[in-house]
Formats: C-alpha cells, structure tokens, sequence
C-alpha cells in the first residue's frame, strides 16, 4: 500500500520530455493532465481521505498551485509541489523519444501515414472527392501534431467553482 500519492498534471507530450520518479518505494507517480482533472477529482478526495498523502506536480508548480485552488481549497492534506520537477526532491528520467512527441502525437503521425497511403491510392484510382477530403484530414493532423495540441482537448469542460 503507498503512503503517498505523487500526481503529475502535465500534458502526455511533456511527459515525453521527461518524467517524474517515485522518491522511494511508498509513493506512486501517476499522470493525470490538468483538462482531466475535473473527471478524476473524486477518486482524489477518497485517496486523500484514506489517509493517503496527495502531492500536485508540474513543471513549475504553476498549473499545479492552480489546480489545487480550483479543486482542492479547502484541502489540506492535497498539496502542491513548491518548485515543481525542479524541486530537489524531484528525480526525472530524461526520455528521448520520436522528437519529443509523446504517444497522442505518435499515433497521430502513424493515423496520418494511413491517411496519406490512401490519398496516393485515390490518385491511381481518380477519385477527386475523396482526394480533397484527405489531403485536408491530413493537413489538420499534421498541424496537431506539430503544434503539440489536441484540438478536442481544447473544449474538454473545467469545472468551475466561481
């Protein structure tokens, strides 16, 4: 059983850069990025109120200071990070992996190969509706991927306390 629970709140494709390790062998690291932090808010509070310890981390502990203000106020068992991974109490694997890209963007470039493969076909087989369509998913997929964002994730709903 963990004493303590370590959540990293940054992004898949920040993680990718490098990640945060356990401090020893009673603390679990999990990812949960901050636009998916409403969904996971519950399961937080009942660590929390099983007695065991939650830290919020981030690169800074600027996102992570905010996530706490918006979800975990009046909690004072749920902490922020001071410093974030920079903290001397942080160690962090290095990753080097596919130019940084983590796995969204990874499968997103092999999405847009299928695609493309498909385009060069509709060539072949003069199909000049399908052509068009491709060639604009290909081009919005490239783009998120290259931008390091998820459109979708943009408009993921944040609860709000105000």
């Amino acid at each position: 059983m963990y004493k303590e629970i370590w959540i990293d709140i940054r992004d898949e494709h920040e993680l990718a850069e490098s990640q945060s390790a356990s401090p020893n062998d009673e603390t679990l690291v999990i990812n949960i990025p901050s636009r998916n932090m409403f969904a996971n808010v519950e399961w937080i509070k009942s660590m929390e109120a099983s007695g065991i310890k939650v830290t919020l981390i981030c690169k800074s502990a600027n996102r992570s200071q905010n996530v706490k203000k918006l979800y975990f106020s009046r909690n004072e068992n749920i902490v922020s990070l001071d410093g974030g991974i920079s903290n001397p109490g942080v160690t962090t694997i290095n990753k080097v992996n596919a130019w940084g890209f983590g796995i969204q963007q990874i499968l997103q470039l092999v999405f847009a190969g299928i695609l493309t493969c498909i385009l060069i076909a509709s060539f072949f087989l003069q199909i000049n509706k399908l052509r068009y369509a491709m060639m604009g998913v290909i081009f919005f997929i490239l783009y998120q991927i290259f931008s390091k964002s998820c459109l979708i994730g943009k408009y993921v709903p944040l609860k709000s306390t105000h």
